[in-house]
């Protein structure tokens, strides 16, 4: 408890007497009237903390007033006293207690008058408060600017001085004033602490701050590929560092994050402190997985790992439950098996008994591929029709048996097939039609020049026209194998078809056009060229040939662009025409321009047959070899190998 006393309300002025009140006063006079009853030869004792503090009462019971009042809020009991000599002692003492104070002696029975009193100045001294300071742990980048401000009060009014590793700040990019830092350009050896230092004639105090450079997060150590098994429970664990270490963690699996695939991962798993929790695990999450790390500083940390699920073999449903296998031909019937780790082991049954393929008297007929997933016959046999199961093993676990019907059939085989070429005049009638044996019966269909499909053997095309020229192809199929057959329908009497290919070459003055010419309807066919300034509304300049497949235009204005058209026609009339753009040459130095274009239209060009085919045959393989033909134009991507047992 701190105890003031202000100096006694002395000399005449103060010495209370007869109809004089006394009063202590901080400028402001507040007054109310004494109760009743109190001796006039008494001094005053207490009064309510509620109330003002009266000095004095007077004498005979007369109206008396005083009050004791600093900046307009009373000091009440519980804070100041009046001791019997009339000075002022606090208690508590605020700083807010600094004030001047009036000793006021007031006639209450005159007529008013400017009071008279003594005025004590009352100084009230204090150590440095804080009032305002920055946060304790501050983070920046390189060459930031750093602003930040340490406020205190305390009387005298306190000093602030900064340092730096315990070091006062006198550098000359460093600005200090008011209690503000400011460093305009952050280099590395400004980190560190710093200090505000407020000070005073009464005390000081200080307030450190750290100043750090944030580092965005990276791994010291990357997350490792991990396995699991289907059905556990996954602890991946992922921890990345960075300045400030306030981290947030994500995970993705592939490129999406975890939390928003529409699948079941989300609710299986959690992400906590970075860590990835997986239960259960399932088939769908073997896949590649990042955990991502950021903190708002930088680009974001990524480390990708391997997620590799283990899980007992199962068969695919895409295996068919019917197989068949060719009659007296070499066959197999297989199942598609998914597993991980692979499949060590497949077990055959046939009518629920294990097939013994050590036992070389039994199985003469029949083996097994290297990955046991298919089940070979030598030559199919009636006797190896049944019901067949296979079921497979790995270390985790085993399939369900999955059950095969195996039928003995025949491979389809052509019994009539139409011609490789087949004319007709225009406005007549033509049948295609095409036959096929086998067992089960295969299914026939013919494919149009247009690319509609007919399942039908025998297709009919009336009133032949220039449109139903084109290919067309029958194919025979069972489960066993697929046959086709092609024959190609002109139409005589008829306008040219559209052109195949053209080319057209360009110069500054001059351009070449080049063209393979459609089928001519079977008759002698002849062009008419024409071309003008593409975007020009200028008549075409028009050039006809006879049968020439080439022509070379000049007087052509350089740099310009053009567009040129190709009609053939023939005595039966005009054929689709065909029409591009290209642009001259600015001068001679420029490269020749030369654009190519296949018609959209044209018809299809098939690969060569191949050459030098080789056949070698042993025992129970007939082994085919050839070359892909030389004058081939085009790509071959695979070969179709159609073959056929003749009857004995």
């Amino acid at each position: 408890m701190i105890k003031t006393n202000i100096g006694h309300c002395a000399n005449h002025a103060c010495e209370h007497g007869n109809n004089q009140h006394i009063i202590w006063m901080h400028y402001l006079h507040f007054g109310i009237r004494l109760p009743q009853g109190v001796p006039d030869h008494q001094g005053l004792a207490y009064i309510a903390a509620t109330q003002l503090l009266f000095l004095h009462p007077t004498k005979n019971d007369q109206p008396a007033s005083a009050g004791i009042s600093v900046g307009g809020s009373a000091l009440t009991a519980d804070r100041l006293v009046v001791q019997s000599d009339l000075s002022l002692k606090f208690l508590k003492l605020s700083i807010n207690d600094g004030a001047t104070y009036w000793c006021v002696v007031k006639q209450l029975n005159r007529p008013a008058s400017i009071p008279a009193g003594k005025k004590v100045h009352l100084v009230i001294h204090s150590p440095p408060v804080f009032q305002k300071v920055p946060s304790p742990e501050i983070f920046k980048k390189l060459h930031d600017s750093l602003n930040i401000s340490c406020q205190a009060t305390g009387n005298p009014l306190p000093t602030i001085t900064w340092l730096r590793n315990g070091e006062r700040l006198e550098e000359e990019k460093i600005q200090t004033s008011k209690g503000y830092l400011t460093i305009l350009s952050l280099k590395e050896s400004d980190a560190g602490k710093y200090s505000c230092l407020a000070s005073n004639d009464i005390g000081q105090i200080s307030y450190d701050i750290r100043i750090q450079f944030s580092k965005g997060a990276y791994f010291e150590h990357p997350i490792s590929n991990v396995t699991a098994v289907a059905g556990s429970e996954l602890f991946w664990p992922c921890h990345a560092k960075a300045e400030p270490p306030s981290l947030h963690y994500k995970w993705l699996k592939g490129e999406k994050e975890i939390a928003f695939l529409n699948t079941g991962l989300p609710f299986r798993s959690k992400v906590e402190n970075g860590n990835l929790k997986i239960s259960p695990v399932q088939e769908e999450d073997h896949d590649w997985y990042s955990c991502v790390a950021e903190n708002g500083f930088g680009k974001p940390a990524i480390s990708s790992a391997f997620l590799n699920v283990y899980y007992s073999p199962r068969i695919l449903p895409s295996t068919p439950g019917i197989q068949y296998i060719a009659k007296g031909k070499h066959s197999s019937i297989y199942c598609k098996i998914e597993a991980n780790p692979h499949y060590r082991l497949v077990v055959w049954k046939k009518d629920n008994d294990a097939i013994n393929f050590t036992d070389d008297e039994k199985q003469t007929d029949i083996y097994l591929s290297s990955d046991g997933s298919k089940l070979h016959f030598y030559k199919g046999d009636d006797k190896h029709a049944g019901a067949y199961s296979c079921q497979a093993y790995n270390e985790i676990g085993a399939s369900l048996p999955f059950e095969i019907l195996v039928v003995v059939s025949e491979p389809p085989y052509f019994t009539s097939t139409p011609p490789s070429h087949v004319e007709l005049t225009a406005g007549n009638d033509v049948s295609l039609s095409c036959s096929a044996e086998g067992y089960p019966k295969p299914k026939i269909e013919w494919k149009t020049n247009n690319g509609t499909i007919y399942s039908t053997s025998v297709i009919t095309i009336w009133n032949a026209s220039s449109s139903d020229y084109g290919e067309y192809e029958c194919t025979a199929s069972n489960p066993l194998s697929v046959l086709k057959r092609k024959t190609l329908l002109k139409v005589l009497n008829t306008a040219p078809q559209p052109l195949e290919d053209v080319e057209v070459s360009t110069n500054t003055t001059t351009a070449t056009l080049k063209w393979k010419p459609g089928f001519n309807g079977g008759h002698a066919q002849h062009y008419t060229i024409r071309y003008k300034l593409k975007n020009a509304a200028d008549e075409w300049t028009v050039y006809k040939t006879l049968d020439r497949t080439e022509i070379t235009l000049d007087n052509l204005q350089p740099d310009e662009e053009y567009s040129f058209e190709i009609i053939p026609y023939n005595s039966n009339g005009i054929g689709k025409s065909f029409k591009l753009d290209a642009k001259t040459k600015k001068n001679s130095l420029e490269k020749d321009s030369i654009i190519k274009w296949k018609a959209h239209y044209s018809e299809k060009k098939h690969p060569v047959k191949p050459d030098d085919l080789k056949v070698k045959i042993s025992l129970d393989t007939i082994l085919l070899s050839w070359s892909q033909g030389r004058s081939s134009v085009k790509t071959v991507h695979n070969y179709s190998v159609e073959y056929q047992e003749l009857k004995k």
